[in-house]
């Protein structure tokens, strides 16, 4: 009678650690006010000065947008913005969605634009994967999802999974310590959780290193074997 051998593969229960990245959200940058108006390139927030008619080298950077309808128009006692070599009237330093002046106010500065805080939150801040809102601090980043510091997190113990591996299980983040207690397979030879290479054969799984001969030892993945009772044994030790 002839003897049936079999052959299985090796396959992977995917384990993650270290594939996601941290990324600081841009902080606002606050107006502020100032008697000076020779500051070129102020790069921690807005100067904000007095504009005299006697300014002729005053130009509103909105040009033809101008809110006060002539973007050289200089009243005295009136305001100016100076931002990053640029120049505003008080009323056109505005934020790009709402349109609302900052006045004194914090605003965001992405793209060339101005935004207050609401609206730039709104346009740019990513949405948390876990609990769908705004992550407007630190950002983790992982399969193409965001998640705030506190949501990314094992769904069955709740520790925080930065610098710790973990794995997906049915769409959830699972540390491993989790994973091998809760929903990893058994090994049918040293009874442990099976984690990384796994080895399934007549719906039972084995560790890499423990699917081996029964009489020799040797591995048996990715080689033939035929089943002798309850014992495997190698293509060899089978004859």
């Amino acid at each position: 009678m002839d003897k049936c051998w079999s052959f299985v593969k090796t396959s992977r229960t995917k384990v993650t650690t270290k594939s996601y990245h941290q990324e600081s959200i841009p902080r606002d940058s606050s107006s502020s006010s100032s008697d000076s108006s020779d500051d070129e390139d102020n790069d921690k927030g807005a100067v904000i000065s007095s504009l005299d008619s006697d300014d002729t080298k005053f130009k509103c950077a909105l040009k033809k947008n101008c809110r006060e309808g002539d973007h050289k128009k200089r009243t005295t006692g009136s305001k100016k913005v100076e931002y990053k070599k640029k120049q505003w009237h008080d009323k056109c330093f505005v934020c790009e969605v709402c349109k609302t002046d900052f006045s004194n106010k914090s605003f965001l500065y992405k793209e060339k634009n101005f935004y207050c805080q609401s609206c730039y939150h709104d346009k740019f801040a990513p949405k948390c994967q876990k609990c769908s809102k705004n992550i407007l601090n630190e950002v983790l980043k992982y399969d193409g999802g965001a998640y705030h510091k506190d949501c990314f997190v094992c769904h069955t113990c709740r520790l925080t999974l930065a610098g710790k591996k973990f794995m997906k299980h049915d769409g959830n983040l699972v540390c491993t310590d989790c994973y091998s207690k809760s929903y990893a397979k058994t090994c049918h030879s040293c009874t442990k959780a099976v984690m990384g290479d796994v080895i399934v054969f007549e719906d039972k799984h084995w560790h890499k290193d423990c699917f081996v001969c029964h009489t020799c030892n040797s591995s048996l993945a990715g080689n033939k074997f035929l089943k002798s009772g309850e014992h495997l044994k190698c293509e060899k030790c089978a004859r």
